[in-house]
């Protein structure tokens, strides 16, 4: 298990190419991704959205740029990538949880069906 902290720095993961509207992988999201390769872990967790995503969550088209970058090297080397995201004061109000447009949703969707089947796995073995 490795935790790595960019505390204090630059921990953007893509930026705008030349405000052409669309987003290009940074050193660090290339250097994650070769590490990736190369450990083979199963679960990579980035923490938080906001710390990572250079633009307006509420563009789809940029959300939908950046969740591609992390589908390559979790696909090639079947490991999870959750990117954890802070919900919105109306997602909190809701119960859903949301945070952003529709198009983080198929991925949160995902994310969260796994978390709670998981969850239910360890109650039931663990008797918690």
């Amino acid at each position: 298990m490795e935790f790595v902290s960019l505390a204090g720095q630059d921990a953007l993961l893509a930026q705008m190419r030349n405000n052409s509207g669309v987003l290009q992988q940074t050193e660090l999201m290339k250097n994650i991704s070769a590490k990736i390769a190369h450990a083979k872990p199963k679960l990579v967790v980035i923490d938080t959205l906001a710390d990572v995503f250079p633009a307006d969550e509420n563009q789809r088209s940029l959300a939908r740029q950046f969740i591609g970058f992390f589908r390559k090297p979790a696909v090639e080397h079947n490991c999870a990538i959750v990117v954890l995201a802070h919900p919105s004061l109306s997602g909190i109000t809701s119960g859903r949880g949301a945070s952003g447009n529709t198009g983080w949703s198929p991925l949160a969707t995902q994310a969260f069906m796994k978390i709670d089947w998981f969850a239910t796995l360890v109650s039931r073995c663990c008797k918690l």
